[in-house]
């Protein structure tokens, strides 16, 4: 229904319209979805921009203390190398001496 509202309303401008206010209502016709191209284009650019920034700070607080990136073990894993191959578990003297001791950090054992 709207289809054919739209269709008709333009076939009546276009018939009582003078043709140069036609033709200049058509220009800022175009000139506004120009400028609207234009902005969702750069609304995209910065929200991807700001979603990798913002992916990149929530991935680094997530990550624990000598956990390598994941981007690298993706890298790795895509040449070949076998899952957890990058990553290098600590050695014991790095682990809590007593797991009970709640001054010596935590230990999942």
């Amino acid at each position: 229904m709207t289809v054919v509202v739209v269709r008709e309303g333009r076939k009546v401008v276009r018939r009582y319209a003078p043709t140069h206010l036609v033709d200049q209502a058509g220009d800022r016709l175009g000139d506004a979805q120009e400028r609207a191209r234009g902005f969702v284009a750069t609304f995209a650019d910065e929200f991807r921009v700001a979603r990798a920034e913002r992916e990149a700070e929530l991935e680094a607080m997530l990550l624990a203390d000598g956990q390598p990136d994941p981007a690298a073990v993706r890298a790795a894993q895509a040449r070949g190398a076998r899952p957890g191959a990058a990553f290098h578990a600590p050695d014991e003297a790095d682990l809590p001496q007593d797991p009970d001791d709640p001054d010596s950090g935590y230990a999942f054992f």
